[in-house]
């Protein structure tokens, strides 16, 4: 298990701060909502946004773009002159989050369930495809590409998985 405690004193050393000179420090942590958003994201005039819809991503637990995602589409569906009714907010709401963020979760999910419950293969991907994962990692941990938009690129795909699968068996 990872030592969180010793993980700090050694980024104070890093940054050359003294625990002795520290006045004051205390130490929060809370739990990301993670969850399974079969309940619903929308009820009567309510509409769930970011940590309050769970949506938060399995693999990176960045929530901040699902904030602000979930907020516009909310924001869009509540103005928007062509729906009528909190029942029509409600399921344009709910289909435009899953047009343009659910999807991406529940690959997201997979991804993380895959990764954090068998280590070695991150590892091993890692090790055979560092150009990609060094390229499409940090783009999706910075929110500024998608999981989806990985599957616009099958022939990459199947070249990877070809390669991937050549070096495992």
């Amino acid at each position: 298990s990872t030592n969180l405690q010793a993980h700090f004193k050694k980024y104070l050393q890093v940054l050359g701060i003294n625990e002795n000179n520290i006045v004051s420090m205390k130490k929060k942590g809370f739990v990301i909502p993670l969850r399974d958003r079969a309940e619903g994201v929308a009820r009567g005039r309510v509409l769930l946004v970011g940590d309050a819809a769970g949506l938060a991503d399995p693999l990176t637990a960045e929530g901040i773009s699902a904030a602000i995602v979930s907020g516009r589409i909310a924001a869009e569906a509540i103005c928007s002159p062509n729906i009528a009714g909190a029942k029509g907010v409600c399921k344009t709401y709910t289909k435009r989050l899953h047009q343009e963020w659910l999807v991406d979760l529940r690959v997201s999910a997979q991804l993380s369930k895959l990764l954090y419950e068998k280590p070695r293969l991150g590892k091993l991907l890692v090790r055979c495809f560092p150009g990609a994962v060094s390229r499409v990692g940090p783009a999706i941990f910075a929110g500024e590409r998608r999981f989806t938009q990985l599957g616009q690129h099958i022939a990459w795909h199947k070249r990877m998985l070809i390669k991937f699968f050549r070096v495992v068996v």
